[in-house]
């Protein structure tokens, strides 16, 4: 099971991806969607150019439960992977020190409910491993009734930068598969978005 968003030349100054500029993000129209109760896997492939980028949001806010992945710029550039409710002890921050600013990379973020088990890798566009991390967090549950959002948080100033795909499964990936994905070729296909979260469109605040 995986469900997936991937938006292609969504304005003319970008060649691929759902191109945010402060002002543009997907919504999913389903509150239920991806609201996962125990494992999860969620991948990304993008690239951000400034600002610190949330590029999947689900969330009532960072003190009910959810998740969210988050590419953070300034010295170093990294990523930090959130468990809600959020503390830094149930954040794993990835890439601290081995990230090019400006730089494009595939993000995968597992969790495992039954070892409590937050996982974090980082793949460049060649398929390398650039890091792999975890850490126990203190619960099991991301459950909660807020939509899910693609280049964005709630209440919070969309992505500046690009993302060409997201992809969601309900069990943990292995480290095999995830290496897989980040053989995927960067796609540059002509549709605006292809969209399986469910039969109904997504909020497309892409102007």
């Amino acid at each position: 099971y995986y469900t997936y968003a991937s938006v292609y030349n969504q304005a003319s100054n970008d060649t691929w991806g759902l191109n945010c500029d402060a002002a543009d993000y997907l919504k999913a129209s389903d509150n239920t969607v991806a609201n996962f109760a125990g494992d999860f896997t969620i991948f990304t492939r993008h690239y951000s150019r400034t600002d610190d980028p949330f590029l999947v949001w689900k969330a009532v806010g960072s003190s009910q439960a959810g998740y969210a992945l988050q590419r953070q710029s300034g010295t170093p550039d990294r990523y930090a992977l959130y468990s809600f409710p959020h503390s830094e002890a149930d954040t794993l921050y990835l890439g601290d020190g081995l990230l090019s600013a400006g730089k494009a990379y595939d993000v995968t973020m597992t969790f495992d409910a039954s070892e409590q088990l937050l996982s974090g890798y980082i793949h460049d566009w060649e398929g390398n491993l650039v890091v792999y991390s975890n850490k126990t967090v203190s619960h099991t549950g991301h459950s909660n009734s807020d939509a899910l959002l693609l280049g964005s948080s709630q209440g919070g100033t969309p992505d500046r930068g690009g993302i060409e795909l997201v992809a969601l499964w309900d069990r943990v990936l292995s480290s095999n598969e995830v290496s897989l994905l980040s053989t995927l070729p960067v796609d540059q296909g002509p549709a605006e978005y292809v969209y399986e979260f469910n039969t109904a469109a997504p909020t497309n605040n892409t102007g």
